[in-house]
C-alpha cells in the first residue's frame, strides 16, 4: 500500500494526509505522481466467469446424480413389488414346495417338418438379453443403437438434461428377477453404466 513519509520524523501517513499524524508537520502540495495515485479508485479484482470446463463438470455431475437417484428409486420399487407379491400370492407351503419329477411337463414330440435338433449347429454368438455377460460387452463410446442390439430391446428413458450444449440421457433396462441396469449417454455416446443383480 502507498504511503506518504513525513520529511521531519519519517513516519508513514496516508496519501491524502495534509498533516503528519506523528509530529503534526503540514505537508505541501503533493507531487504530480502522488496526486495521480491519490485520485485513483481502489483496485478491485474482477471475478473470473464460469468457464466451459466448469459447465461440462456441472453437466456430468448432474447426470451422475440422476443416475444414482434412478438406481435407488428402481431398487426400492422392485423390493416393494417383491414384498407385495410374496404377501398376496400363493401360500407359503405351495411357494416352498419342491418340484417333483412327475410334476414336470413332458415336452411335446418335435414335428416331422422341423429339422433334427442334433443336426442344428450350436449358436456361438451371445444371445441378446439383459444379462451380466451382455452388460460386460457394452463399452464406453457406443451409441444407443449399439447397446440396443446387444441387449435385444429398447431401454426406458428415465432422465434427460441439456446443459452447456451437452445433452445427457439415461436409459434403464430390466433383467430377470430384481436384476436391472442403466446407461448414461452424452451427445449420443455412452459415458457410464451401472447394474444391479444381473445374472
Amino acid at each position: 500500500m502507498q504511503s506518504l513519509n513525513c520529511p521531519r520524523c519519517h513516519s508513514g501517513n496516508p496519501l491524502h494526509s495534509q498533516f503528519c499524524q506523528n509530529c503534526g508537520l503540514k505537508f505541501g502540495p503533493a507531487p504530480p505522481l502522488m496526486q495521480y495515485y491519490q485520485k485513483q479508485p481502489p483496485y478491485q479484482q474482477k471475478q473470473p466467469g464460469i468457464g466451459t470446463g466448469i459447465k461440462i463438470g456441472i453437466g456430468i455431475f448432474t447426470g451422475f446424480l440422476l443416475m444414482m437417484g434412478a438406481c435407488v428409486f428402481l431398487l426400492l420399487s422392485r423390493l416393494d413389488r417383491g414384498n407385495q407379491g410374496s404377501n398376496g400370492g400363493a401360500s407359503p407351503a405351495s411357494a416352498t414346495a419342491p418340484v417333483r419329477p412327475s410334476d414336470k411337463l413332458t415336452p411335446a414330440a418335435p414335428s416331422k417338418s422341423l429339422p433334427d435338433a442334433t443336426k442344428v449347429p450350436a449358436r456361438t454368438d451371445p444371445f441378446p438379453g439383459v444379462t451380466l455377460e451382455n452388460f460386460g460387452r457394452i463399452k464406453d463410446g457406443m451409441s444407443y443403437s449399439d447397446v440396443v442390439k446387444i441387449l435385444g430391446k429398447e431401454g426406458t428413458e428415465i432422465s434427460s438434461s441439456n446443459i452447456a450444449g451437452y445433452k445427457t440421457v439415461m436409459y434403464q433396462w430390466e433383467g430377470q428377477g430384481f436384476g436391472n441396469m442403466n446407461a448414461m449417454f452424452q451427445n449420443g455416446k455412452l459415458v457410464s453404466k451401472a447394474q444391479f443383480g444381473l445374472k
